[in-house]
């Protein structure tokens, strides 16, 4: 579960931003918003307005800069090295500052944590805590090659000043993973984990690999996904795997494709076009028999005539939700948090809406937080408290963020028409358009 997450020196974010998941005690609307399952109550949702080039996908990139560097080993150097770590950094000021700062708290099984990084290519600085403010334990402290851990936690001093030596871009936590030499690893994986597993980022542009393979593999999210499409009145009566030889699968398609898919296709491989999963590819490999399973929407027509219907019939927000669709199952179960740039793009207004509501009925245990231009959304009387939603507004380029709670509103107040009024910024200045 997020706590709260510090950047600057990031792309627009020039200045130190701080975005954080608390909600404002004094608000009673909604309190089924706010999970109480653990020590500090956190907010289930949060929605980041603003307009187009304020920062918002790149809140979102930071994010998913910060999974990448802390999971992989040299991911600087493998995207690039200096130049593009120079270019990442806030560019708009004469004298440029040197390094990327991220901070992030959070709370994996029932641990807090502290994680606080300064990334430049020649020098990583690194500090990882654990507990709450006022009684924090230092895991472990990095500058350079430099290693500093708590008294009880040793390790070998020249055999880490030697690999963080060798590998002077890449965070402890990833080298930790393949050189385990501190003797007490337990909080340094529980982060990995995190990571790793409970940290969900979804781009405009990115895909859920293996979408197929993930619903085949789960009676639960398939009924889940069902429920969703019958619920916002897709017309799909049921949402179903097709599984079959790959011969039955090529009856009446051409022999160019069952060539392709039996020599060109790897044995396990699934076959993606324009973000639809068209088909998934498995291969016994003792017998070699190929099978084939693909998504079939069971739709309703004239006179209540039933047909099956494979993606490509779909559109393209109904596509969009198959890839939303697993996350969202996720943190309602388990306590994960799901950070989606432009959850509304391809997908109607009223739709996102009944989709918040929807999400919200499950009394979900993890955290939504999302991009959107959605208005409908900004509804403090029927869907969100204003400590859920916050605004992205860039000046002199810099982006600066901020909550709707740092505003005194009263619970009547229409935020929408307010919101587009301009009131609380984040949103456009037109211009007026002269073609002359």
């Amino acid at each position: 579960m997020l706590l709260r997450f510090k950047i600057s020196n990031f792309l627009s974010f020039g200045e130190e931003v701080v975005f954080d998941m608390f909600p404002n005690p004094k608000r009673r609307k909604f309190m089924e918003h706010i999970n109480h399952n653990n020590d500090i109550p956190l907010l289930s949702l949060a929605a980041i307005y603003g307009a187009n080039g304020s920062g918002k996908s790149n809140f979102i990139k930071a994010f998913n800069f910060l999974k990448h560097f802390v999971l992989y080993q040299n991911w600087i150097e493998i995207i690039g090295q200096e130049q593009y770590i120079d270019s990442l950094c806030f560019q708009l000021r004469k004298e440029k500052k040197k390094g990327i700062n991220f901070s992030i708290e959070f709370l994996y099984k029932n641990e807090y944590y502290l994680y606080t990084t300064k990334i430049e290519l020649k020098n990583i600085y690194e500090k990882l805590e654990k507990g709450l403010e006022n009684n924090r334990q230092i895991i472990y402290e990095r500058n350079g090659c430099e290693l500093k851990t708590s008294e009880n936690n040793s390790f070998d001093k020249n055999l880490s000043k030697r690999i963080l030596n060798e590998n002077k871009s890449s965070s402890f936590i990833s080298l930790n993973k393949q050189f385990p030499f501190l003797k007490e690893n337990f909080s340094i994986n529980n982060v990995y984990n995190f990571f790793n597993s409970n940290l969900c980022v979804l781009g405009i542009n990115t895909n859920i690999e293996d979408l197929i393979g993930i619903y085949s593999k789960s009676k639960e999210l398939l009924c889940f996904a069902q429920k969703i499409l019958q619920h916002i009145g897709n017309e799909t009566e049921k949402l179903s795997i097709r599984e079959v030889p790959l011969e039955v699968y090529l009856e009446n398609r051409s022999d160019y494709l069952g060539k392709g898919i039996k020599e060109s296709i790897p044995d396990t491989y699934e076959f993606v076009i324009d973000r639809a999963p068209i088909f998934r590819k498995e291969t016994d490999q003792k017998t070699k028999t190929i099978k084939i399973k693909e998504l079939l929407f069971q739709q309703l027509g004239k006179n209540g005539y039933k047909q099956k219907m494979n993606i490509n019939t779909q559109s393209s927000g109904t596509i969009k939700l198959l890839h939303i669709i697993p996350i969202l199952y996720s943190i309602t179960t388990q306590e994960k948090i799901a950070i989606i740039d432009e959850i509304d793009n391809s997908i109607h207004p009223l739709l996102i809406k009944e989709l918040i509501r929807y999400f919200y009925s499950f009394n979900p245990k993890g955290q939504l937080i999302f991009t959107t231009h959605t208005t409908q959304l900004l509804d403090q009387q029927n869907l969100l408290r204003p400590d859920e939603i916050w605004i992205t507004e860039k000046k002199e380029g810099n982006t600066q963020m901020y909550s709707l709670n740092d505003f005194k509103l009263h619970n009547t107040t229409e935020i929408e028409h307010g919101y587009l009024d301009g009131r609380y910024g984040g949103v456009p200045y037109i211009r007026e358009f002269n073609f002359n």
